[in-house]
């Protein structure tokens, strides 16, 4: 890794420095470390369009499956009466004897 000899000076509100100290802590890092971490892990809003393409493909194919196993489910509703009726006309197995006497 390449040795930092450059220095950035960024001013910060008092209270966003507390958190960031404290995150940083918490990684148990140097603030400097931190900081640069968080920026090689940064990645600009340009990626978000493509986040909310996604969700609305899912969306939209959450809504098609959702519609597609409540049609099936109507369909297999109407099945099962359709049986049901089927089964009411037919006539009732006489009993047989149990053997020879």
């Amino acid at each position: 890794m390449e040795n930092a000899t450059e220095r950035l000076s960024i001013l910060v509100p008092p209270t966003e420095k507390k958190r960031i100290v404290r995150q940083a802590k918490e990684a148990n890092l140097s603030v400097g470390a931190y900081l640069r971490q968080a920026a090689r892990n940064y990645r600009p809003d340009a990626d978000n369009p493509a986040v909310e393409a996604l969700l609305r493909t899912l969306e939209a194919a959450t809504a098609h499956t959702e519609r597609t196993a409540d049609d099936a489910l109507t369909d297999i509703q109407a099945s099962l009466k359709r049986v049901d009726r089927l089964l009411q006309t037919v006539p009732a197995k006489p009993a047989t004897p149990e053997g020879p006497p």
